[in-house]
């Protein structure tokens, strides 16, 4: 018998799963749009998660600082990074200097600065796949697909792996159901990524040239995984927030994806 929180999984799926690729398909507007919810819903569940103490004001113009980026690449080139983290600086130190309240205030203005360029900068490396020159422009939605599905089918590897075979906990002070054969499970699954992909949509990269950047993916994926981890078990949460039924939050669904985009893109910048 399925489980309510499976059934809500598998629905979410069905939904959500054949929407995505057609937005990856299409890229421009639809895709700019899906990257830029990424970013504002994350970083509101961020502020959220940690209970960061930031104004109603400052929330908002960090939020407008955040989606700037695929923005900048999208229309207008993209060479604003250097402002665009001048900017965040300003927003998240500057507004504290007439505080009177001093209470952790290293704490907002670190973790703020630290979330906006985390949550910004690794979901624009999606817009940097799409929509620039590093790719093909025939293979970037093929590229796009392979990211995430690796993900998903690594994480699902590992998690059965994990289940079956798992022993030797990762890390259990930040999560104690990783373990180091799930861990390995992970990879396993993204070479059968790689296998998978290499005959439906990126048969012109050949399967060889798709090993590495799946076991990068892979890698990458399960430490964005660990890393949000961190900040759920510092603020004694299980979940982001409780916006996707059966999932939590953007944050614990994308989690992956925050190292992994990035890790894929500067492979593909540099290597590949």
């Amino acid at each position: 018998m399925i489980s309510g929180n499976l059934a809500w999984r598998l629905l979410i799926a069905a939904i959500f799963i054949p929407l995505l690729l057609l937005v990856f398909h299409y890229g421009g507007i639809p895709f700019l749009v899906f990257v830029e919810l990424l970013i504002a819903i994350s970083l509101l569940e961020f502020f959220s998660l940690l209970n960061l103490k930031l104004y109603f004001w400052q929330k908002l113009l960090l939020l407008i600082a955040a989606l700037s980026p695929p923005l900048a690449i999208r229309f207008l080139g993209g060479d604003y990074l250097v402002e665009f983290i001048l900017v965040v600086l300003f927003l998240t130190a500057l507004p504290h200097v007439f505080s009177r309240e001093l209470g952790k205030i290293g704490r907002t203005i670190g973790l703020s600065f630290f979330g906006v360029l985390y949550l910004a900068i690794s979901y624009n490396c999606l817009i940097l796949i799409r929509e620039t020159a590093i790719v093909p422009a025939d293979l970037a939605a093929g590229w796009i697909t392979f990211l995430f599905a690796t993900i998903w089918i690594a994480d699902t590897a590992a998690y059965f792996v994990g289940f079956k075979l798992g022993k030797r906990k990762l890390a259990p002070t930040v999560s104690p159901n990783k373990t180091v054969a799930g861990f390995v499970g992970g990879f396993v699954g993204a070479l059968l990524s790689a296998g998978i992909f290499h005959f439906i949509f990126l048969a012109q990269v050949g399967v060889g040239r798709l090993i590495v950047p799946s076991l990068l993916i892979a890698l990458f994926g399960q430490l964005g995984d660990l890393v949000e981890s961190v900040f759920k078990r510092e603020a004694g949460r299980k979940d982001s927030s409780n916006l996707i039924p059966g999932h939590g939050g953007v944050l614990d669904r994308f989690d992956s994806l925050l190292f992994a985009a990035p890790a894929l893109y500067l492979y593909l910048r540099f290597i590949h």
